[in-house]
């Protein structure tokens, strides 16, 4: 019985491949944000200084890196769901196949 308790806790992250896949992409996202983050502090000390050329260059590059967070924004929603059935399906299986030995 130990032994089946052990094989399950293999499956602790579920399908791995899709879960390194999800780790990345959620880290890219992540980054982007922080870079975001940064770069309105920046524009808000541009807009403090009255540097409106600064700050409509800077506003550009904000609005691209937002626009490349939503798509991983997406590319997250869906690895995940990829992740979450297989997952499932690999736990289901397992749980059956030990089910079944007894």
């Amino acid at each position: 019985m130990l032994k089946k308790m052990k094989s399950l806790k293999k499956l602790k992250y579920g399908h791995k491949p899709t879960f390194i896949l999800l780790a990345l992409t959620s880290f890219i996202s992540i980054a982007l944000g922080a870079v975001v983050t940064y770069f309105m502090g920046r524009l808000i000390d541009y807009g403090m200084n009255q540097a409106i050329d600064e700050m409509l260059s800077l506003a550009q590059g904000i609005i691209i890196i937002i626009m490349i967070d939503l798509v991983f924004a997406a590319l997250i929603s869906v690895t995940r769901s990829i992740w979450m059935e297989k997952s499932l399906t690999i736990l289901k299986s397992t749980y059956i196949d030990n089910a079944l030995k007894l």
